[in-house]
């Protein structure tokens, strides 16, 4: 017996190992390969191979004969239900679009386990609106939400998908945040001018008073007063003046 298939899934064809019989003198014997289940249901051998419809053990036995003798051999093949979904990528990313834009589509490439021929297909929605998809790409029309879904099935009915989203901003929008934009930082700028400017003119204010020889004054344009709240007092018993003061 050549190497045989141990393991398959239902619904696959199964090549049976290829068998070779010589008897003591060194003669080719015919050989008959027969399938059964767990139950001894025969199952037929066309073109080397079987297909099993369930899953379960089946045996391959292989006979020969010379007249006197018979020989035999067997082996077994564990057949199991493919539960495993197909692997699928898709390389689009999230995106915000312009209103008419037209959005590509790329194809997804997948795998499976079992299967070679998986179909892939990419559905388009707007909310409960399904969009047409053409040449690999469709229209946002509409300010919103686009929702794209690609599927990919196997021979079994296992699936997987993917979905990513585009938005959709309404005609001019862009525009709209772009001067939306400029103007915050140019209130923002308006602001730390303010801050810088202020403090700046109170103190020159301060200066200038206590150059014109006036009591000197806090930063909401009021004398400094003590604990008991009194102006302060030199040893003259008078308001401290500036530079140029008179009392």
């Amino acid at each position: 017996i050549g190497t045989p298939v141990t393991e398959s899934y239902v619904g696959f064809a199964v090549s049976v190992a290829g068998v070779t019989a010589q008897d003591a003198d060194g003669k080719t014997l015919p050989a008959t390969v027969t399938v059964t289940d767990a139950a001894g249901n025969a199952y037929a051998v066309t073109n080397g191979t079987f297909t099993p419809d369930k899953a379960g053990v089946y045996t391959v036995s292989c006979t020969a004969e010379d007249g006197s003798k018979i020989g035999y051999a067997s082996y077994k093949v564990t057949v199991v239900y493919d539960t495993e979904a197909p692997e699928l990528k898709v390389d689009f990313a999230d995106k915000t679009v312009d209103s008419g834009e037209k959005v590509m589509l790329p194809e997804a490439s997948v795998t499976d386990n079992a299967y070679s021929d998986v179909t892939v297909t990419v559905k388009v929605a707007f909310g409960t609106k399904v969009v047409t998809v053409s040449g690999g790409a469709f229209i946002a029309s509409e300010a919103g939400v686009y929702t794209i879904t690609w599927t990919a099935e196997d021979g079994a009915g296992n699936t997987s998908s993917v979905s990513a989203q585009v938005t959709v901003m309404p005609a001019g929008a862009s525009n709209i945040w772009l001067y939306v934009g400029i103007a915050a930082g140019v209130l923002v700028a308006a602001a730390i001018a303010v801050a810088i400017a202020v403090p700046l003119a109170r103190r020159k204010k301060r200066k200038k008073e206590q150059q014109n020889g006036q009591p000197p004054y806090d930063e909401n344009n009021q004398p400094p007063y003590d604990a008991n709240n009194q102006p302060p007092y030199d040893a003259g018993d008078q308001p401290p003046y500036g530079q140029n003061g008179q009392n």
